[in-house]
């Protein structure tokens, strides 16, 4: 797929690969047009603490029953300069 821009990405991917038997971990700062995305997703949204991966983690280990399981972070937070460990995330 291709998209213009980062924005219609972000609103036009979730709803394409997630659907109601599956669950989207977002970061409690993701950009507002991953926030819009994940909304129009059928999946279920946990947001995990900013940051924090030791909360993503508690929340991944009472997701099992889902079919598929989706972490969403940025590769750099642009409001706060923030740059997640994206090596542990995977």
């Amino acid at each position: 797929m291709v998209y213009v821009s980062g924005y219609h990405c972000n609103i036009g991917i979730y709803n394409i690969i997630a659907d109601h038997k599956d669950v989207i971990f977002s970061d409690a700062l993701n950009h507002a047009s991953i926030i819009d995305g994940l909304k129009l997703s059928k999946a279920k949204k946990v947001i995990f603490k900013h940051n924090d991966l030791d909360d993503l983690e508690s929340h991944l280990r009472r997701s099992k029953h889902y079919q598929k399981r989706y972490i969403v972070t940025e590769g750099v937070f642009s409001m706060e300069g923030d740059i997640p460990d994206l090596k542990r995330v995977v």
